[in-house]
């Protein structure tokens, strides 16, 4: 069974400022995920300009405050490798989260844009398939993956938007 979600806030900056000034640059993402989202850890793994793509590969240890079941049973650290491709031609961001435990059983995967709006800003929609094959767990592992998710989306869109008008890039 897996679990579609859909994401989408507005973001005070143009999609060009988004894509080419905020999503891939480091400092940025230092301050989304070892600040506002408070993850112990986050690295830019590589960033490989193909041509017509990037790549992207950045590893993420996320706050380890899962319920006691799901702690017991990753066993210790965890983290994810973030694998993403951005697309330069339709401006679309294809991604994937590699955990460090069963690889096999937890699959999240999932798209992103920044579409224009009337005022100069942006929708950055993002539409998420997590999908967990855990005997007696799958559910509760998904559940609280699918509210990490939101959660962590709705603090980065108000994080992002400050960031923005910080800069003064933001609309």
């Amino acid at each position: 069974m897996a679990t579609d979600i859909h994401i989408d806030h507005e973001i005070r900056c143009d999609a060009e400022t988004f894509w080419d000034k905020v999503f891939f640059d480091v400092e940025y993402n230092k301050g989304l995920y070892l600040g506002a989202l408070k993850f112990p850890k986050w690295e830019q793994l590589s960033l490989d300009d193909r041509g017509t793509s990037l790549f992207r590969k950045v590893r993420a240890t996320p706050p380890q405050d899962a319920p006691g079941p799901i702690k017991k049973m990753l066993g210790g650290e965890f983290w994810y490798d973030e694998e993403a491709t951005f697309d330069k031609a339709t401006k679309r961001l294809r991604f994937k989260n590699i955990p460090s435990k069963m690889t096999d059983k937890i699959r999240i995967e999932g798209t992103m844009r920044a579409d224009p709006t009337p005022a100069g800003r942006i929708r950055r929609i993002a539409d998420i398939t997590l999908s967990v094959s855990i005997f007696g767990l799958g559910g509760m592992v998904e559940n609280f993956v699918a509210d990490m998710l939101r959660k962590s989306f709705d603090r980065g869109a108000r994080f992002t938007s400050e960031w923005a008008e910080k800069k003064g890039w933001s609309k």
